[in-house]
């Protein structure tokens, strides 16, 4: 699956040592990696995706956003549990420039590839020590875009705050029968 992202504006201010996150993502769940979960039940269903965002401690220059692959595995039905397998920087992207994000399944080397604007692809395994073979499908198969922002409670007068102003174009996901 891949995409076209263009953050037009973001912002991330913490009151906190918790920093503020403003984030984009394109993802989705691939296979579950065992376990002999029913359907609707997402334990062991492996995710993948990739994440441009801006934190409130970015030591980056202002208007620059960081790329980011990561691979995880849900940990209980909801998946709101989902230790992560592996995580790889993929690069940096101004605001108001227009990157392609990619994520492929290469199911026969046990690996997911990403790719972030011209950037080299950057390949994560799914082996040793957390081997979760493609056992069966997901509980739930769904591919996903979506902006997350994340703020910190405060108690005093300074808030926290994250907003994300996000263009996408020309999503593609491809299905194999």
């Amino acid at each position: 699956m891949e995409a076209e992202f263009r953050v037009r504006e973001a912002e991330a201010d913490s009151c906190s040592a918790t920093p503020a996150v403003a984030a984009a993502f394109i993802s989705g769940s691939f296979f579950n990696g065992g376990g002999g979960t029913p359907p609707n039940n997402r334990t062991n269903d492996v995710r993948a995706g990739v994440t441009i965002r801006r934190a409130s401690d970015s030591a980056d220059p202002p208007g620059v956003l960081r790329g980011t692959a990561f691979l995880t595995k849900c940990g209980d039905a909801q998946c709101t549990v989902n230790p992560t397998l592996a995580f790889a920087a993929l690069g940096t992207v101004s605001l108001k420039e227009r990157v392609r994000v990619r994520v492929e399944w290469d199911d026969a080397n046990n690996q997911f590839v990403f790719q972030f604007g011209d950037s080299p692809p950057e390949s994560l395994g799914y082996g040793p020590p957390d081997v979760v073979l493609p056992a069966q499908d997901a509980g739930v198969n769904e591919k996903s875009l979506q902006v997350r922002n994340t703020v910190s409670g405060c108690t005093g007068e300074q808030r926290s705050a994250a907003f994300m102003d996000l263009h996408v174009d020309d999503v593609r996901v491809n299905a194999v029968p």
